[in-house]
């Protein structure tokens, strides 16, 4: 394709797109789907470059899906550490950075460093409704 082309904008099913955002989209929905397939590509094996975008993408939204009962803690291992929320309820996630970010887009497979700690949280949601699909129980605090 040109590289003048890249620039225009295309209609798309959520609205107006430059057209380089096309593959951005599909690179993002073929690294998510290869891991749930559950044939052993875990988030660990996701580019940098592909956990960097999509981590800074994905945590802007992430305060307006969390409950109104809860806070919640993100630790990223040898990063930082980001607070959402004031209520005394809180949940801390911890883990690589690859395995945060498939945490925040609602599948964890079985194989992550993703540790959870949570106080006062009653409810509970199995990841993962595909057959087969081995996921770990999280908290439900994320509305979708």
């Amino acid at each position: 394709m040109p590289e003048t082309v890249w620039g225009q904008t295309l209609q798309g099913l959520i609205g107006p797109r430059p057209a380089w955002h096309l593959v951005w989209g599909r690179w993002r929905e073929l690294e998510i789907h290869h891991v749930d397939l559950t044939c052993g590509y875990l988030p660990e094996s996701w580019p940098h470059e592909f956990v960097d975008a999509l981590f800074s993408q994905v945590i802007l939204d992430l305060p307006t899906r969390l409950t109104n009962d809860l806070s919640l803690t993100l630790s990223v291992v040898d990063e930082s550490q980001q607070h959402f929320g004031d209520r005394p309820e809180n949940v801390t996630i911890e883990g690589a950075k690859a395995d945060v970010l498939a945490w925040m887009l609602g599948g964890v497979p079985e194989n992550t460093s993703v540790r959870c700690s949570v106080r006062r949280v009653e409810h509970t949601n199995s990841l993962g409704s595909r057959p087969g699909a081995k996921r770990r129980s999280i908290p439900l605090i994320l509305r979708s």
